[in-house]
């Protein structure tokens, strides 16, 4: 039997898939939980058009995120914190900092596309990647300053 899954099923498929299953596992399983429908030609049409609407959207979504990524790569960043004497911050720089001074900059990246492998705690200069998407990724330079 075919079906179209509503929702991610591990171990089958992904939403929006069309897949050949057993009458049992459908009925028993996947219809009554809304995890899929019935395939019917009507409904295959619908999700291939879908489908087309939402590739091209992706690659519309991947080439703006290849301009950013471009722009951005290897860019200085600085940022003023609170420091005692030694230079040590009072607390960490965290994605979300740097998320906002990225805004501030006119480039809005949200904070979990942000990675930094270790807590920024000293000033100086400190590289971040930013992973926008599975094959977008590049590394900005942040610069930390005391703030006086």
């Amino acid at each position: 039997m075919q079906v179209i899954l509503l929702k991610d099923v591990k171990n089958l498929g992904y939403k929006n898939d069309i897949k050949e299953v057993a009458v049992g596992h459908a009925v028993n399983f996947l219809l009554p939980q809304k995890l899929a429908i019935k395939a019917t030609p009507q409904k295959i049409a619908e999700i291939q058009t879908k489908q087309k609407f939402l590739a091209k959207q992706e690659s519309k979504n991947k080439k703006e995120m290849q301009v950013v990524a471009e722009k951005l790569n290897n860019q200085n960043f600085e940022l003023k914190v609170k420091t005692n004497k030694e230079g040590h911050l009072f607390g960490a720089v965290h994605a979300k900092e740097i998320s906002q001074l990225l805004k501030e900059q006119g480039y809005i990246i949200s904070g979990d596309k942000i990675k930094i492998d270790q807590n920024i705690k000293e000033v100086g200069e400190h590289e971040i990647e930013i992973k926008l998407a599975h094959d977008i990724k590049f590394k900005i330079k942040l610069n930390i300053k005391s703030q006086e």
